[in-house]
């Protein structure tokens, strides 16, 4: 049974995940929070400590914090919901039991508690370590040999542009088979995580990515009339 399923931004430490690329989720006795990139932070009724209202800095409105006990974890972890009140939240939260260390024993978290502890041991990121190093040496690679050789050659008016296109081409190459082949998907994530946890980011960068190389590829044909 689903308690709750709210869209939302994140704060976790210094980094933020805006409307609508975090969502906070409790089911049957596992609270979830996914910020996207930022990470996935699953908890179980004995690593909550509590959870109390958390002023947005430069918002103006109320999230909610959670305090916890997971080692590995940022200290500070909030949600905030556009349309639900952080009180609504948290009252909600108190009436499913999961706060009441006495009720939570009644979850049936035997086959679940297994996967959450992995999830926590893994960490909140969502890509493995060495394609994360990877993905930024070969950016770094594409744009600054683009760079180097359109500086080389002599175009300066199509610095930016040839620097940019093929770094670009790279991340939307990245985020589109991310998103259509499952087998991409488990090298890149890792294990317990799904395209789910981050497709809403993959978009995100898709969309901007696209735009972008459009943009670019207008400069390019401009500068060379």
């Amino acid at each position: 049974m689903t308690e709750l399923n709210l869209t939302g931004g994140a704060k976790i430490g210094f980094k933020r995940a805006s409307y609508p690329f975090a969502s906070l989720k409790l089911n049957n006795g596992v609270l979830e929070l996914d910020a996207s990139l930022i990470g996935k932070y699953v908890f179980l009724p004995g690593d909550v400590i509590s959870i109390g209202r958390y002023l947005m800095p430069g918002f103006g409105k109320e999230g909610i914090r959670i305090y916890h006990n997971v080692a590995g974890y940022n200290e500070k972890i909030v949600f905030q919901s556009l349309k639900v009140p952080a009180n609504d939240i948290i009252k909600t939260i108190e009436a499913s039991g999961f706060l009441n260390k006495e009720s939570s024993r009644n979850f049936n978290l035997t086959q679940r508690e297994k996967e959450v502890r992995q999830l926590q041991a893994s960490g909140a990121f969502p890509i493995k370590k060495s394609f994360g190093i990877a993905f930024i040496v070969m950016w770094n690679v594409l744009f600054i040999g683009s760079f180097a050789t359109a500086f080389l050659n002599n175009r300066f008016e199509k610095l930016i542009p040839l620097a940019a296109l093929p770094a670009l081409g790279f991340l939307a190459a990245v985020a589109i088979l991310l998103l259509v082949s499952p087998g991409f998907a488990r090298i890149i994530l890792k294990e317990g995580r799904t395209v789910k946890d981050i497709r809403k980011f993959l978009f995100f960068i898709l969309f901007i990515a696209t735009f972008m190389l459009v943009n670019m590829y207008v400069i390019m044909n401009v500068t060379s009339k």
